[in-house]
């Protein structure tokens, strides 16, 4: 399998089975941002693709083919117009069949022998990372990989489940019978290909919702559609009155909602705006949507000259699921919206700045006439959708998504980095890699950087080299747990490293809980864990930086960084790490400042806008200290803390006054617990911790910065 690090874009192979050719100018959004994905995954990965091509289809559009490495492509017929009596016949006959065998019509037709066999072929040879099914038609071919190290994503465009059930609601009589069979059929169908995969992909969390019923476990993750942001905006006032809807109507809720916009909305339109147009583009337009104002053009080679013209785009959607690439396109062209909030789910566009939303049929009417009359918002709304649009709509950030969850999906063969820093603590560090030997899921490699005074360290590693997995052995004269740590994270070669001390015992599932974390939510940047007491030996009987805490929980932006987690247990990606410039090496054991260098790598992180997930699920085990180590290491916390707060407020933070003050009152508020009950030396412990923070403070604002002069 290929490593997930820094140089994994130029490695990854990436194998998709699509049930319809993807083409930047399909007459459907699905195909259009099937192709906006393959062509921007392309750029930075080896890209093959095994598509369906029916009757009467356009096949892949040459411009991206030239972009992929493996392009094939399968006929199939069914869903599509059938051509002849006989094959006509055949359709109906697998349709009916499909109903009673509970499995959905759909995915019947897309069942193509020859591309099965051909895929069990190809992995095996061409070695994908990673296979992926774009729609959940295509699931059912990620059972041929069983025995394949290939990781295996299901990308769900819209739950057939949720359609299903609408269609079944909506429909009378024998047709209700047969559509109940149909979400029946879906039903099953859903979790059976869930259960094939190793995560499936949603655009909204509207349809995360609707799968997490299927799933049993397989991680569900939201990924936005990106769309193509065209380099100059389309004319954002159009040509008054002109409304444009577009859209494949081969799709139910399209055809729902322009006979809606058609036969309700747009006639109250007219009461205000009499000489309103309105323009209905698509392929496979329903019969009967023609009247005064109102053009059906079918399918169109090219959209944007109906874009340019028109003066709002509407979408009064209410039925499907997924993300609608109309409103993408929309959006990015400049253009004055109308939607409803289902038309928008997942996009971000709010009310009255990007778009107008409207929900009853009145109040879509009152939007587009107003919008119509009134040139000046509708330029300035459709200025603001496309600037709003180029920062956060554009194809690279719905690829970088995607190239996050494939890295996070081959941790599991790629691995983790372990950065572990010690100081002459040589049997501690030899537990340390036992337990990491003996874990479920076990690291690509260990960063060892050793400051000992002695050699006794060395011979640990060395004993152990030839192991389950390599160790790098950094011998470092500096001293300072800061120091270490940034020296062991950047000789890591994977894109993930998790750190814990040597005197810590990681639990048997602590890098997979960890792996877990970064593959549920590919928003988090740093994960930390609980980090519970050995059991006592000998004098050692006082636990030390523990964090029981059995909840999860998420941290962005301002906090007071204490709550975040332990420096003995944490993992993180290697470019935050970076951009933040790693560890300041005056604060930490070992350093001036003596302590905080956990609390001070936080804060930051969280203040440079990284998402950290407390996951109680990542546990470490830490070694006991005698009373009297824990006493003394009392005024070092402290002192730690008033550091960095001084720090921070050097640098202009004023939020660093709140995290002093809540420091403090924690502290007094602990000792005034320690005082009512009798606990002297909680109480005693409380002192040491407030006049260390004292002191750190000081030192703080006298510390120079780095390139500072005396």
């Amino acid at each position: 399998m290929t490593p997930a690090g820094d140089d994994i874009a130029e490695t990854r192979r990436l194998l998709f089975l699509a049930p319809f050719a993807p083409r930047l100018d399909a007459g459907h959004g699905g195909g259009r941002a099937m192709a906006g994905l393959l062509s921007g995954l392309a750029q930075r990965n080896r890209v093959g693709l095994l598509y369906l091509r029916g009757d009467g289809e356009p096949g892949i559009d040459e411009a991206l083919r030239a972009r992929l490495d493996l392009v094939e492509e399968f006929p199939r017929f069914g869903r599509n117009r059938a051509v002849g009596l006989r094959r006509r016949l055949h359709k109906q006959a697998r349709a009916a069949a499909a109903l009673f065998s509970f499995r959905p019509t759909w995915a019947t037709h897309s069942r193509v022998p020859a591309l099965a066999a051909r895929l069990r072929e190809l992995v095996p040879t061409w070695r994908p990372d990673v296979v992926q099914a774009e729609y959940h038609v295509m699931g059912q071919y990620l059972e041929g990989l069983h025995g394949f190290p290939a990781r295996r994503v299901l990308n769900q465009y819209e739950p057939g489940v949720g359609a299903a059930r609408e269609l079944w609601r909506s429909s009378r009589g024998l047709e209700r019978l047969r559509d109940r069979l149909d979400l029946l059929a879906w039903e099953r169908f859903e979790r059976r290909v869930a259960s094939l995969a190793d995560a499936m992909v949603v655009f909204t969390n509207r349809d995360r919702a609707a799968l997490a019923p299927y799933a049993d476990g397989v991680p569900i993750v939201t990924i936005p559609l990106g769309t193509e942001l065209p380099e100059t905006a389309l004319d954002p006032a159009g040509e008054a009155p002109e409304i444009l809807f577009h859209g494949n109507f081969h799709h139910p809720p399209n055809v729902d909602a322009a006979t809606r916009l058609a036969r309700s909305i747009f006639s109250r339109v007219r009461e205000r705006r009499p000489d309103a147009r309105l323009t209905l583009v698509g392929e496979a337009p329903p019969e009967g949507l023609e009247g005064p104002g109102i053009e059906v053009t079918g399918f169109v080679p090219d959209l944007r000259p109906y874009l340019n013209r028109a003066a709002v785009v509407a979408a009064p959607l209410h039925k499907g699921g997924g993300m609608r690439v109309k409103i993408l396109e929309a959006l990015a062209a400049g253009k004055a919206v109308v939607a409803s909030p289902l038309a928008v789910e997942g996009i971000g566009a709010r009310d009255g700045e990007e778009a107008v939303l409207a929900e009853t049929d009145g109040d879509f009417a009152a939007a587009i006439a107003g919008l119509l009359e009134e040139r000046d918002r509708r330029v300035a709304l459709g200025t603001r959708a496309r600037a709003w649009a180029v920062e956060n709509l554009g194809w690279e950030r719905t690829v970088r998504r995607y190239e996050d969850l494939y890295d996070s999906l081959l941790l599991r063969e790629a691995g983790i980095s372990v950065a572990i820093s010690t100081l002459d603590r040589p049997d501690e560090l030899a537990r340390c890699l036992d337990a990491l030997a003996a874990g479920s899921l076990l690291p690509a490699e260990v960063v060892v950087v050793d400051q000992s005074r002695d050699d006794r360290t060395r011979a640990v590693v060395e004993e152990r080299k030839g192991g389950p997995f390599p160790i790098v052995y950094v011998r470092q004269e500096a001293r300072g747990l800061g120091t270490a740590q940034n020296e062991a994270v950047s000789r890591a070669s994977r894109s993930i490293v998790a750190v814990t001390d040597d005197d810590c015992i990681p639990d048997r599932d602590w890098l997979a809980a960890i792996a877990r974390a970064f593959i549920a939510d590919l928003g988090f940047d740093a994960v930390t864990g609980r980090v519970l007491p050995l059991e006592p030996r000998g004098e050692r009987v006082c636990p030390v930086s523990s964090r029981t805490r059995p909840e999860r929980r998420d941290f962005r932006g301002r906090t007071v960084p204490w709550e975040v987690g332990s420096g003995n247990n944490f993992a993180l990606r290697k470019s935050w790490f970076e951009r933040v410039a790693g560890n300041d090496e005056r604060l930490g054991p070992g350093s001036p400042g003596r302590g905080g260098v956990d609390m001070d790598l936080f804060y930051r992180l969280l203040r440079a806008g990284a998402r950290i997930r407390y996951e109680p699920e990542s546990l470490v085990f830490h070694e006991r200290q005698t009373r009297a180590e824990r006493r003394a290491r009392r005024p070092m916390y402290g002192h730690g803390m008033g550091a960095c707060c001084a720090l921070w407020l050097r640098q202009g933070d004023l939020y660093a006054l709140r995290v002093l003050a809540g420091w403090l009152g924690l502290r007094m508020r602990l000792a005034a617990s320690a005082l009512r009950r009798g606990q002297r030396e909680a109480l005693a412990e409380e002192g040491l911790l407030l006049a260390g923070t004292a002191r750190g403070f000081l030192h703080g604002l006298r510390l120079r910065t780095p390139g500072e002069q005396p």
